[in-house]
């Protein structure tokens, strides 16, 4: 389920772009400029995490990085 999340939320929001809010997102922090291939680096990155969580491949490793991906995303 969780590799679902990471995969889908990759593809269908930072490179099908099916809302422009990640984008927005991105370009509000980052950078309007490069926000259009940064969003897409971010969205195959999340799809990499995905396969990465769907392998089971170091575990403890996997959830390390979820955490402070996700704990960086809210600051």
């Amino acid at each position: 389920l969780i590799a679902c999340v990471w995969i889908l939320s990759g593809l269908l929001f930072k490179l099908f772009f099916i809302t422009d809010r990640h984008k927005q997102i991105v370009a509000e922090i980052l950078g309007q400029e490069y926000s259009q291939v940064l969003t897409i680096m971010i969205g195959i990155g999340e799809i990499f995490l995905g396969i990465w969580v769907m392998i089971g491949l170091l575990p403890r490793m996997t959830a390390v990085v979820q955490i402070v991906l996700i704990a960086t995303m809210n600051i």
